[in-house]
């Protein structure tokens, strides 16, 4: 999550599909934006009931760090969700666990298309208004042959579109990336059998300054840091304080 206003919107999300609150509204009414804590406690203690009606195991997530959540972005994850819950459902399964298995994707595509804009356009949200209409016709009457084809058919149909997805991701991924720190400016000269480091320095959450160490080991460049031993670069009146600071490899040295 990039801010609050995502946050709660992940939890009114949530809130609506584990069946906790009638609307989105609803939730948003009793929990307002400021109250981060408790966005966070329901989006862990009380996850999107699935398979299993006390909830269920966490396998895999995704945080995108300093990006703005899209429409499209979530339709991706959505339909990558939906997939993976597919092609992993066993083959020999009963009918019921067949149609919990479709009942759990219809849940996933209805709670994106709650998200996304009624007028969204693109492949994404395409692929999410064609899924969700083949999980909502007639499905609960199915047979078990029928409702595991329909499983396998839908699988069939996601696979190379989340096999495109995850290869854009891959080739984002593997772009050259800005360096990070050089807001602090260039790089001192690192002796043999040192190591250059960042000493990172926060302020009640408000300010942070960082600096460029030079040091044996990051016991020494931690111990530097601590001591206000270092050169801190832009940082405003120079001041320094003995609250709390870390030290971390930069990604490239």
């Amino acid at each position: 999550m990039t801010d609050k206003q995502a946050l709660w919107d992940a939890a009114a999300a949530n809130a609506v599909s584990s069946g906790s609150h009638d609307s989105q509204a609803t939730y948003k009414a009793e929990f307002g934006i400021e109250r981060v804590t408790d966005h966070l406690r329901f989006l862990l203690d009380r996850p999107l009931t699935l398979k299993n009606p006390a909830g269920f195991e966490v396998v895999d997530s995704y945080c995108d760090v300093d990006t703005v959540p899209t429409p499209e972005g979530n339709a991706q994850i959505t339909l990558l969700a939906a997939f993976t819950e597919l092609s992993e459902h066993p083959a020999d399964s009963s009918r019921d666990d067949a149609l919990s298995t479709l009942s759990v994707v219809r849940i996933l595509l209805e709670t994106c298309l709650e998200t996304i804009p009624d007028n969204a356009v693109g492949e994404p949200f395409s692929h999410v208004r064609l899924a969700y209409h083949e999980v909502t016709t007639d499905v609960d009457g199915l047979p078990r042959d029928e409702a595991h084809d329909l499983i396998q058919s839908l699988a069939d149909h996601l696979r190379p579109i989340v096999e495109a997805f995850s290869k854009n991701a891959t080739s984002a991924a593997a772009a050259p990336q800005a360096d990070i720190y050089a807001h602090l400016g260039t790089r001192p000269t690192v002796p043999d059998g040192h190591s250059l480091f960042i000493a990172r320095q926060e302020r009640d959450a408000i300010a942070t300054f960082e600096a460029y160490v030079v040091a044996e080991n990051a016991r020494e460049a931690s111990a530097m840091a601590h001591a206000d031993e270092c050169t801190w670069i832009a940082s405003g009146v120079g001041e320094l304080d003995d609250r709390t600071i870390t030290v971390e490899t930069p990604e490239s040295p």
